[in-house]
């Protein structure tokens, strides 16, 4: 079993030649229902940014140890990138506060934790799986 999320993923497009990012998602463990709107430039049919939360959770709960660049990666996020600043800094404090939830850690280190965060994601401009 790879070591680390983006590993994982990797194995399984090595091991399952076109296997889609919804498969990998499922085989997390993960159901989410599909969107079909158009919403600043995500494709038709991609999870939202609470589904790869979700599939964040669930990851966690099953110790896949998924990073949040796989986590994006496997739910097709491409425009998290964008000039959205507003949009992603949104998007990474609820996910770090669902996994402070998760991990029972004290929600007063949430500034804290998004902070860093933050500081990750625009240091690391493109997740490449």
């Amino acid at each position: 079993m790879p070591a680390n999320g983006r590993a994982l993923v990797t194995y399984l497009r090595e091991q399952v030649p076109g296997i889609t990012n919804t498969q990998i998602a499922e085989w997390a463990g993960v159901t989410y229902q599909r969107v079909t709107d158009w919403d600043k430039g995500r494709a038709q049919g991609q999870p939202r940014h609470h589904e790869v939360v979700t599939l964040g959770l669930a990851a966690e709960k099953e110790h896949l140890n998924l990073d949040p660049w796989t986590l994006l990666h496997v739910a097709g996020f491409e425009y998290i990138e964008s000039p959205m600043v507003a949009k992603r800094d949104h998007w990474i404090k609820e996910w770090v506060k669902l996994t402070l939830e998760l991990q029972d850690a004290d929600i007063t280190d949430l500034a804290r934790t998004v902070e860093a965060a933050k500081r990750a994601f625009r240091a690391n401009p493109r997740s490449t799986g």
